[in-house]
């Protein structure tokens, strides 16, 4: 007696609207990721950056009218008093630059590490806006981070994986409890933040000096998108994942600025920058390295406030529902 084995039904194949559907939304994907980096970084220039000038204010308004007209970019002129006051602010990077006349030739102090070519492109404007000029660079960059990007890769690899890490969350743990989630979300964001500071510092030397500024930084950055994410996802479903990651990946990463510096970008990404975490984690990591924290409460309070939201979305997105599952009976 024999058997024969039950036929295997062929696979059905997917309806031709949902391969349609995904192609149009790869497509759509596809252009708004190549045309919101081309029009954030297709013509990188000064843009109002603020440049201090030892001179009376209307010199200085002199001399911002006199680099604005060459078009290679903006200044903002800021008249200070004297060649230490210049200096400290450039240190303390309320300007990024500084103009300090001299004898002999005009003395430029600029900080390679806020960015080297925002640097190199202000030492350009003001060379052909005052003639020979004695460059001083006051904070050069070490030789373990000689091109300036270890900032910006820790702060974008940051951001793709907490963006990974909250979406994963926001999926898997929708029924888990709230301590688990909240314990998950601060522990990974701890441990995300000493692994990168151990890394960073002590293993690469890439970002070395401040190694628990750099571990509180990047863990609150961490929680932040991913506290953002889950929340969203949560809240709302795959709009809500949708939602962060059209605000957190790509306007982030693209108003963030790269190794450019934010202050290169046209109006509207300079806008957003500081606003969004990366662009603050960015700052906020450079500034704590570099620049021993100075003006760093901002950034910090921008992460701080993306995390807290975060976690509070996280935490009502369960009454939220049962609100809206009423109200739609």
């Amino acid at each position: 007696m024999t058997s024969s084995a039950p036929p295997v039904a062929a696979p059905t194949p997917p309806p031709t609207r949902l391969v349609v559907v995904a192609a149009a939304g790869a497509l759509t994907l596809m252009l708004t990721f190549v045309g919101v980096f081309l029009a954030a970084f297709h013509d990188p220039r000064p843009n109002r950056i603020p440049v201090a000038v030892v001179a009376t204010a209307d010199e200085a308004s002199d001399l911002q009218a006199k680099v604005d007209d060459l078009g290679l970019g903006t200044i903002h002129a800021i008249a200070v008093g004297s060649p230490d006051e210049a200096r400290e602010k450039v240190l303390n990077q309320t300007v990024q630059a500084a103009v300090v006349p001299g004898a002999e030739s005009t003395g430029v102090l600029v900080a390679q590490a806020a960015s080297p070519m925002q640097a190199q492109a202000l030492q350009l404007m003001l060379g052909r806006a005052l003639g020979p000029i004695s460059i001083q660079d006051v904070r050069p960059l070490p030789g373990g981070d000689s091109r300036g990007l270890a900032t910006v890769f820790v702060a974008f690899g940051l951001t793709v994986a907490g963006l990974a890490f909250g979406a994963a969350l926001a999926l898997v743990g929708r029924r888990a409890r709230l301590p688990v989630l909240l314990g998950v979300l601060g522990g990974i964001s701890v441990l995300g933040g000493l692994g990168v500071a151990l890394i960073a510092d002590l293993w690469v030397g890439a970002l070395t000096g401040a190694f628990w500024q750099l571990a509180g930084l990047a863990a609150l950055l961490v929680l932040a998108v991913a506290a953002t994410m889950s929340g969203l996802g949560r809240l709302a479903g795959p709009i809500g994942l949708a939602l962060g990651l059209l605000v957190v990946l790509l306007f982030g990463l693209s108003s963030a600025g790269g190794p450019l510096g934010y202050l290169m970008l046209p109006d509207f990404y300079r806008t957003l920058s500081q606003a969004l975490p990366t662009g603050a984690a960015v700052t906020a990591i450079r500034h704590a390295v570099y620049f021993d924290t100075a003006h760093i409460a901002q950034p910090v309070l921008v992460l701080e406030a993306w995390a807290l939201g975060g976690v509070l979305a996280v935490a009502a997105a369960p009454a939220v529902r049962r609100a809206l599952a009423r109200k739609g009976r």
